[in-house]
């Protein structure tokens, strides 16, 4: 499964090379290391996760706010980016039209430069 989610991936965003796909099907293959990034997505689905969305409903994050987004990314849509300005009183997205889900693997130097100049 991780090989062929990589190589799919090295194929539509160019980011992965076998190399990569050898060394996250050794990371993911040591007991207990799947265990952080399913949680993640567990914790999206859990009522306690629910209640605190609920609860900071209206809240808006005051802190300046950065989100480079693929518009290519098969995972996100490309309108979520739209609704940030909801959650954040001060949100910049940048855009990279052929930038997928792992936009920092295949526009690194895109990538650096706009976190970069966002933190001077």
């Amino acid at each position: 499964l991780i090989g062929a989610l990589y190589r799919r991936e090295r194929r539509l965003a160019g980011g992965f090379d076998a190399s990569d796909v050898v060394l996250y099907r050794r990371v993911f293959s040591t007991p207990g290391s799947l265990r952080g990034p399913l949680n993640y997505y567990r914790a999206l689905l859990h009522p306690l996760g629910r209640r605190h969305a609920r609860a900071a409903r209206g809240r808006r994050i005051r802190t300046p706010t950065l989100v480079l987004w693929g518009e290519r990314d098969a995972t996100l849509h490309p309108s979520l980016p739209a609704e940030l300005d909801r959650y954040a009183e001060d949100v910049e997205v940048i855009r990279f039209p052929r930038g997928r889900h792992w936009l920092h693997r295949a526009e690194p130097a895109a990538v650096n430069s706009a976190i970069s100049a966002f933190l001077a």
